[in-house]
């Protein structure tokens, strides 16, 4: 599974005053840990091996054990805030360990505040932070891997490679960096590099369930289904609680056609996901699978019955985003009136609670993108052009490359929905070529261009794409439908 996640190194043993202070020598080259306690700290590492493993909701029940211990123990929850299932429960955490982050190492200070820094939408900072920590304690892998991690989420792919590979070569048994590796290579579209990085992950941890889960993620991706279905099943039995592997089974029969089976498949992922943040989600991934049969009615149905499970279990945050997702689904179906409904739903969830600082962050950006396509289907392009400059400007403060390849992908679709499809071309090949309803667009702008190579390429690639997602399933039909037709002008 791929994900951005946390990690810490622990060291020696010291003590301070009157409490036994738990931490690493301040010469150390591996970040410390600073606790009151010796059962925290062996509780923490217990966690810390189950939280590598992607066992998060194990992981969750160790931490929690910890912190019992003590409360205030910084970095367990520092990794408690990423296994965090509501954003309240983030925060909390979050809070109590920028409040204690003076009683603490250095290392243990910037790694928190790089935490801090990201979690407020300032990747840069975050980065210049971590880079800090690393100057202080150089051969601490767990500091280049993570701040390899926040290269690679803020699409600067060349630096979290480097980074992946320094930790390597502290440590060639560290088998995060391979899973890492592996989903970065799988998104440049080297197969083969990706690949060898897996198997190097399953060598390294053959009795866990998720190196057999993002091998099958590129098996999946290359298109190669069956071998896929394998992997998951044999993640499923090495943790038959692995929920995302199901799901993803799920998937794959989806992709096939096997729209029944893969609803069930669906339906048993659901079933054994842990919490119900976790079950809600998966549930609108379902609704979203009734997409690939243009079956919009159906799919509205099932995010409906997403939104009420959210507001029912008092899930603030996960409803609003659903009606974001409700949205763009109601701007593809054309029903303009109902994607304002959303809008304003999502809106008014955003006045009367309390959010986390980076939920509504990306919540507006959800928000912005659905209004400039709204906008632009209206054909109201000052109001289009004016919030897609409002994205270029939080790109700009926050360095954030994700929030600029946004702008670009939304400016092109302005471009095309203005007719303007030089300009078009020209904006959404500087977004981002994983984001799959940037290269339609891009596709149907060289269509539009008379550049119907270009066009073939992309909508056979958008055809074979092979990764679930809510933009993936509006798009995929149509950029079929455009492959087909322009193989018959062909013939």
């Amino acid at each position: 599974m791929k994900k951005i996640y946390l990690y810490i190194k622990y060291e020696m043993v010291c003590f301070f005053t009157v409490l036994m202070m738990i931490s690493s020598p301040a010469l150390s080259q591996e970040i410390p840990v600073t606790t009151t306690s010796n059962e925290a700290k062996a509780l923490f590492i217990d966690g810390r091996a189950l939280f590598d493993n992607i066992r998060f909701d194990e992981a969750r029940e160790v931490f929690d054990r910890a912190l019992q211990e003590d409360p205030d123990f910084a970095l367990a929850n520092i990794y408690r805030t990423i296994v965090a299932t509501t954003d309240n429960d983030f925060e909390r955490h979050l809070t109590r360990a920028l409040n204690n982050k003076d009683q603490i190492s250095e290392g243990e200070r910037l790694l928190i505040e790089a935490v801090n820094a990201n979690a407020q939408n300032r990747p840069m900072q975050a980065i210049a932070l971590l880079k800090n920590a690393i100057e202080q304690y150089p051969s601490d892998k767990r500091l280049h891997h993570q701040l390899a991690i926040y290269y690679q989420s803020s699409n600067m792919t060349k630096e979290a490679e480097e980074q992946l590979y320094s930790v390597i070569n502290l440590d060639d048994k560290f088998a995060p960096a391979y899973n890492n590796l592996g989903y970065l290579h799988k998104d440049l579209g080297d197969y083969e590099k990706a690949e060898r990085a897996f198997n190097t992950y399953i060598s390294l941890l053959p009795e866990e369930a998720n190196p057999h889960d993002s091998i099958a993620d590129l098996y999946t991706k290359m298109g190669e289904h069956d071998l896929a279905i394998e992997h998951y099943n044999k993640a499923l039995k090495l943790n038959p609680n692995f929920y995302f592997s199901q799901q993803k089974i799920g998937n794959i029969l989806v992709f096939k056609g096997l729209y029944k089976d893969g609803r069930q498949a669906y339906k048993k992922a659901i079933a054994i996901a842990p919490s119900v943040s976790n079950k809600v989600f998966m549930h609108q991934a379902l609704a979203n699978t009734y997409l690939y049969e243009d079956n919009f009615d159906q799919a509205l149905q099932e995010t409906d019955a997403a939104i009420r499970w959210a507001e029912q279990e008092s899930l603030s945050e996960n409803a609003a985003t659903l009606y974001q997702i409700k949205a763009l689904i109601n701007l593809e179906r054309g029903d303009i009136e109902e994607a304002e409904k959303s809008l304003d739903a999502c809106n008014n969830i955003m006045a009367n609670n309390k959010l986390t600082e980076n939920r509504k962050h990306n919540l507006e950006l959800l928000s912005l993108r659905n209004e400039v396509i709204k906008a632009t289907k209206q054909q109201n392009f000052d109001k289009a052009g004016a919030k897609v400059e409002k994205i270029h400007e939080y790109a700009s403060q926050s360095g954030n490359n994700s929030e600029m390849d946004m702008y670009h992908m939304l400016n092109g679709i302005v471009a095309y929905g203005q007719n303007n499809f030089t300009k078009a071309v020209k904006e959404l090949k500087k977004s981002d070529s994983n984001n799959i309803y940037g290269q339609f667009y891009l596709g149907m702008s060289y269509q539009k261009s008379g550049m119907s190579e270009e066009a073939q390429k992309i909508f056979k690639n958008i055809s074979k794409w092979n990764e679930h997602s809510l933009e993936y399933a509006l798009v995929r039909n149509k950029a079929q439908a455009m492959a087909k037709m322009d193989m018959a002008v062909e013939e």
